[in-house]
């Protein structure tokens, strides 16, 4: 609102700022060139004939250069200050909208795969004695797949990550070391699961939470769009912003 309110005085100033400092540098550049010419010329009247070019460049460029408010700079600044203002507002809000969206969804599709979670303590169990007495190819085969099957599973990224290392220990033949990061990785399922049996009475409300906000917040990160939201986003989007003011 700062920056449209302040945009019609703005402009034509900008403007005409803006006219004057492309004269100038059209000038300048005239007198460079010139001066090149004059650098690998001998003294007689053709070289004095560009000086007295240069003469008439310069004054010329003066005197534009004169035309520039001596206030210019301090209006432009404060105008810069709203349009920087309303960025930072205008990210600040996105960031705010994405945050309010996509932290409660991201766990409530964690929680949506609960079932799945709670079918992965078989197979980590059954892993026990793989780290215990099993090596070669064999046995890190039969690890990856299950690393595979909890990658399957939405939030189990952590379980996942520490059966990994356990793994790779293991391949080292490091059997203590791999013992040690599978009791972390079978610790890490056990607090998730604990976790998630907690959290799934609010599983109801956190999905009318979502479907409240779904249509106004968090459009940016949602996997789908509704018609409407989708032809707001595209009325949005192909509607032209001025940017000319930035410059």
């Amino acid at each position: 609102a700062a920056v449209e309110a302040a945009a019609p005085a703005y402009r034509p100033q900008l403007t005409a700022v803006r006219t004057l400092e492309k004269k100038i540098r059209g000038i300048q550049a005239e007198i460079e060139t010139i001066e090149t010419q004059m650098r690998r010329m001998d003294e007689g009247a053709a070289r004095e004939a560009r000086a007295i070019r240069i003469e008439e460049l310069t004054a010329e460029r003066d005197a534009l250069t004169a035309e520039i408010p001596a206030d210019w700079e301090e209006v432009h600044k404060a105008f810069a200050a709203l349009t920087q203002a309303e960025d930072k507002a205008r990210i600040a809000y996105q960031r705010a909208a994405d945050d309010a969206y996509e932290g409660p969804a991201e766990v409530l599709a964690a929680l949506s795969g609960n079932d799945a979670f709670i079918a992965l303590e078989t197979p980590l169990v059954e892993l026990g004695p793989v780290f215990a007495t099993g090596s070669g190819d064999e046995a890190v085969d039969r690890i990856k797949g299950v690393e595979d099957m909890i990658g399957e599973v939405e939030g189990a990224g952590d379980v996942k990550s520490a059966l990994s290392k356990a793994r790779r220990a293991l391949d080292k033949d490091e059997r203590e070391e791999a013992l040690s990061l599978y009791d972390e990785a079978m610790a890490e399922y056990q607090a998730q699961a604990d976790w998630r049996e907690r959290a799934a009475g609010v599983l109801p409300g956190l999905k009318a939470y979502l479907d409240a906000i779904r249509p106004n917040l968090g459009a940016r990160v949602q996997d789908r769009l509704t018609r409407d939201q989708a032809l707001a986003m595209a009325a949005c989007t192909s509607h032209h912003r001025d940017v000319s003011l930035n410059f």
